[in-house]
């Protein structure tokens, strides 16, 4: 026999005995928007197609209506079709998940269970953004009684970044637990989700130009703000501990970079953060320029923390730009 065919049925055997466990990475990264490579079964994989497709067919079908101004009842309807038919994706992608972590937990022994504080506070997150969804769309549910399209409109979409969001956590999770015993620096995008807000584009209608001052570069005004809103400062936060580190070590171990570590003490703790902004995506810039593998970005006004979507929604409407819905 020749080395070649020799080589052609090694190949052969090694396909019919994994044949049934293969790599979903381009669908995962459908879903998720990251490259966690999983492992599934190919009735798995089937599955999480047909929840792609859902996903995808009920984000359209929702996006397609951000543009619509007051609605009716018909809009509505469409409203409340397209976040069930992106939930039942989402529903159907989450069995799989938990599934696939209940496998871990009953084959991995007890002594290693304490060895799980990772996985374990993603996959708590996960259920923590679920359960946020689901108090959204009921909100939603309750503005569609009531007839409000523009409330529906906002729950719905709050929702769906939010389901999103767990279910992300809990493809992570199953990501760390298909890597144990072995731990990777996983480099994961902790901070606010950077996917298209859902912003009120009501449709305007052109003025008509007089001729002649339509030759004159006449500059717009700038759109009004708030003014009655205090700044925000967004900064990277970079390390926190509990016991206080010197500026020596967070940049011989952490942060080597030459902006200005700053020390602040919320309870316990010790954080320690970088920059100064107005903006997040500048704070944004920042994050992603330091190199920091679990730095997140965090908003203050007035010395008070913020939660960061709501700084992010404060600070357009301080500005005069788009509020972000979600």
């Amino acid at each position: 026999m020749t080395s070649r065919k020799c080589l052609f049925y090694f190949f052969a055997c090694m396909l019919v005995i994994f044949g049934n466990s293969i790599l979903s990475h381009a669908q995962t990264d459908t879903l998720i928007n990251h490259s966690l490579y999983l492992k599934h079964e190919k009735s798995e994989l089937r599955k999480l197609e047909k929840a792609t497709e859902y996903i995808l067919e009920g984000r359209n079908k929702f996006e397609a209506l951000v543009s619509v101004g007051e609605g009716n009842e018909e809009s509505l309807e469409q409203l409340t079709e397209a976040y069930e038919i992106y939930n039942k994706g989402i529903l159907l992608s989450k069995e799989i998940y938990e599934e696939q972590i209940q496998t871990f937990y009953h084959t991995i022994k007890p002594r290693f269970v304490e060895e799980l504080g990772r996985p374990k506070y993603l996959e708590t997150k996960s259920y923590k953004f679920l359960r946020e969804a689901e108090m959204r769309s009921r909100r939603a549910n309750d503005s569609v009684a009531d007839g409000n399209f523009i409330g529906a409109r906002q729950n719905f979409g709050e929702a769906i970044d939010l389901e999103y969001l767990g279910l992300r956590s809990l493809a992570r999770t199953v990501r760390v637990f298909q890597d144990w015993p072995v731990e990777y620096p996983y480099v994961w995008d902790d901070y606010v989700r950077p996917r298209d807000y859902f912003v009120d584009k009501p449709q305007v209608i052109p003025e008509e130009k007089d001729t002649l001052l339509a030759a004159i570069d006449v500059p717009e005004a700038p759109p009004p703000g708030d003014p009655t809103i205090a700044p925000i400062v967004f900064k990277v936060q970079i390390a926190a501990h509990t016991i206080p580190m010197s500026d020596e070590y967070i940049r011989r171990t952490i942060y080597p970079g030459k902006e200005k570590i700053d020390l602040r003490r919320e309870g316990k703790w010790f954080k320690y953060s970088i920059g100064e902004f107005d903006t997040f995506a500048d704070a944004k810039a920042l994050m992603q320029e330091s190199n920091v593998q679990r730095a997140f970005i965090v908003a203050y006004q007035e010395g008070r923390k913020l939660n960061t979507t709501r700084a992010i929604k404060l600070n357009a409407k301080r500005k005069g730009l788009p509020v972000p819905i979600n």
